[in-house]
């Protein structure tokens, strides 16, 4: 709570009419729910997770195949508790909170659906503008960026998409190590070194920049000591990881990172608290053995 209050970022986008506040909004609200949602099998409260999920996609498309995640989580968790209280997580459960959740998402996304259909004459499930970030996160480190592009497809989102596609093979078998690192190091340093909204405010940068440098150097280390700690914990840091390599997939940008940064927010005070209570802890035995 405190790195969100103080974090710059997040305050100067609520001064704003972006996207980033409701998407974000929607997460919290969504991670929320599936929680309580999970735990207590309420048909509701399932159905109302979907909704709040759909609300999302509906404002962050790509973001899609996430709602698939808690239900892999919870077979996967069944399977390592098997004989335990965890058999709710069973089959035959986890199949019925995820129709209930699946009927939800549709009942929010079917008039966005019918719409398409009457305005566009086709069924577009989320978006169609795709195909220009897909293509734009082809070009490593931005070299000789669509400079091969023909003037032809430019406005065409299906043929960008499609000529992307031939790109990134033809990019991972000509030069398979300069891809690989584009598309895994090279895209997540564009999207974290930099926060979001940095020159908005020229009086705040080194303040901003200082407080982004602490979560991340907090955050990562956090990530991985909560999650062999916890298995809940792993699975919760998964969800960013899942946010990360759906975002790798397109042009790499700051914005991308704001709702990842959450996630970065909670391992590094994780790591805070873990660090205070272990110094705690070591003198507060030397006094008792003095």
């Amino acid at each position: 709570a405190l790195f969100i209050a103080i974090y710059p970022t997040y305050i100067f986008v609520c001064m704003n009419l972006l996207t980033e506040t409701l998407a974000f909004f929607t997460f919290m609200l969504y991670l929320c729910l599936l929680v309580n949602a999970i735990e207590t099998g309420k048909t509701s409260l399932n159905i109302l997770t979907g909704i709040v999920f759909g609300c999302h996609v509906l404002i962050r498309p790509a973001l899609l195949p996430l709602f698939i995640l808690p239900f892999i989580f919870g077979l996967i968790t069944n399977k390592i508790n098997k004989g335990s209280s965890q058999n709710r997580l069973g089959l035959r459960n986890m199949s019925r909170l995820f129709m209930l959740q699946l009927a939800g998402l549709i009942l929010i996304m079917l008039p966005w659906w019918i719409r398409n259909i009457v305005t566009l004459g086709s069924l577009i499930i989320t978006a169609e503008a795709s195909g220009n970030p897909l293509l734009g996160g082809t070009y490593p480190y931005f070299m000789n960026y669509f400079e091969d592009v023909p003037q032809s497809i430019r406005g065409d989102n299906a043929k960008q998409m499609e000529w992307g596609i031939k790109r990134i093979i033809e990019g991972f078998r000509t030069e398979p190590m300069l891809y690989f690192k584009w598309f895994t190091i090279g895209k997540t340093k564009y999207m974290f070194d930099t926060p979001y909204l940095l020159k908005m405010h020229g009086s705040t940068q080194t303040v901003h920049l200082i407080i982004h440098r602490i979560i991340l150097i907090l955050g990562v280390p956090g990530v991985i000591l909560h999650s062999v700690k916890n298995l809940r914990a792993f699975w919760f840091y998964l969800y960013g990881l899942g946010i990360l390599a759906l975002q790798l997939m397109f042009v790499p940008d700051p914005r991308f990172a704001y709702i990842m940064l959450f996630f970065l927010m909670a391992a590094a005070s994780h790591l805070v608290v873990f660090v205070l209570d272990f110094f705690f802890r070591k003198n507060s035995r030397k006094v008792e053995a003095s």
